[in-house]
């Protein structure tokens, strides 16, 4: 078996999407995962894709659904997790242990200030009225056609409530003291500041993975904050390199 398979088959994937997303997001990556073997799981958060929930918004309300998932005997294998999706990875790896054995977070809100929430909150509702794929992918260059209509797709099945009370229930967001309780090896990978402004910055990024038992940070250059739909080839390898640890 060639080495890249060897790493990924029967390895059990776990991807948690970020805001204004759905498991979806995540077909292009969970295809390649599947492909080489791994057993892949990208739910829906609730609010989004096909879920139904229209309040309970709290970090703690999306990781309790999370939890609720069936992980596979000694934790996940690997939990691959964007924004959103990342800052509730760390909260639940930081108080269950055996939930995951490496994590690749991918440009996770960990610190969100009050002026970045407000930010974040416009550009996320912001993005609930680009549903043309043409007008996503001129603004998006690096994205495929699938990562286009992916995207539009998630966003007409998100509601502008459910941006609002992600964002605004979890203020003061801060989740760095939670991050010296993560046991799990974690890759962070952040956003390049020249392509907008990053969730985990090159300044922050190394103090934040520093502050983990097991953590290290890399910068994607050349991407946002979508990380994954900008260079899935460089998630897949990390993806891949982490398995071999």
């Amino acid at each position: 078996m060639e080495p890249m398979k060897a790493r990924l088959a029967r390895s059990a994937i776990l991807f948690l999407h970020g805001l204004t997303s759905s498991g979806n997001t995540w077909a292009p990556l969970a295809r390649m995962a599947s492909e080489h073997g791994a057993i892949v799981t990208a739910p829906d958060l609730r609010g989004h894709g096909e879920d139904p929930s229209s309040s309970g918004f709290r970090i703690d309300d999306y990781a309790t659904d999370v939890l609720a998932i069936a992980a596979p005997a000694g934790g996940w294998d690997l939990v691959v997790a964007h924004s959103l999706g990342g800052t509730i990875a760390v909260r639940i790896a930081s108080s269950n242990p055996h939930w995951a054995k490496r994590m690749l977070l991918l440009d996770p809100v960990i610190e969100l200030a009050q002026a970045a929430a407000e930010d974040a909150l416009a550009d996320n509702l912001g993005a609930l009225s680009n549903v043309v794929v043409d007008d996503v992918m001129r603004h998006n260059p690096l994205w495929s056609r699938e990562t286009a209509e992916l995207k539009v797709r998630d966003v007409q099945q998100v509601t502008a409530d459910v941006v609002r009370q992600s964002i605004e229930a979890n203020l003061p967001w801060s989740l760095s003291p939670e991050l010296a309780l993560v046991s799990a090896t974690t890759l962070i990978i952040g956003a390049d500041p020249a392509m907008g402004a990053p969730s985990v910055g090159p300044d922050d990024g190394p103090i934040l993975a520093g502050s983990m038992p097991h953590g290290r940070y890399e910068m994607a250059q050349g991407t946002s904050h979508s990380v994954h739909r900008d260079r899935p080839d460089i998630v897949f390898t990390a993806i891949t390199e982490l398995l071999h640890r």
